[in-house]
């Protein structure tokens, strides 16, 4: 369970809110609803650890993670909801780039033949590693977008 503890928060001289207190139970569902202004990215950025709370604590379990896709439009930003909320997703990124990078030096054929076989052993395991993660973080996702009623067809 995830829970705030006597969170406050303050911009400048205007406090946004104190004492809050909030028990996150695993599987269920909830709505934050309020005003403009009132807070609730605020809040949602302090629960990432996005923002730090001026008083209070967050109490999670080990491994626990927050996905959080911004409510505002990313400038410049292009591609499907899924590569947008795989932003979220820091290690596969980088997996990503870095297979995508041995890729592009595999095109180059001057290379020798032991950088070579270093760089196809190296993607094997790069490759072996992502479709770990990704599968975990793929089932993971369906469990959680069925929970919050989003039919998974993989986005």
């Amino acid at each position: 369970m995830f829970q705030l503890q006597s969170i406050a928060y303050s911009i400048a001289d205007r406090l946004l809110f104190d004492q809050i207190n909030w028990a996150i139970e695993p599987l269920k569902r909830y709505a934050l609803i309020g005003a403009n202004g009132a807070g609730k990215t605020t809040l949602f950025r302090i629960m990432t650890g996005m923002l730090t709370p001026d008083r209070g604590e967050m109490v999670k379990p080990k491994n626990y993670t927050i996905g959080y896709l911004p409510q505002e439009e990313l400038a410049g930003e292009q591609g499907t909801v899924l590569s947008a909320a795989l932003q979220g997703q820091p290690e596969l990124a980088r997996l990503e780039a870095e297979i995508q990078k041995i890729q592009e030096q595999l095109k180059h054929k001057d290379a020798d033949r032991e950088t070579q076989e270093r760089l196809v052993h190296r993607l094997g395991n790069l490759d072996h590693q992502f479709g770990l993660l990704g599968d975990m973080n793929v089932n993971r996702r369906q469990k959680n977008s069925a929970g919050i009623g989003i039919q998974w067809n993989g986005f």
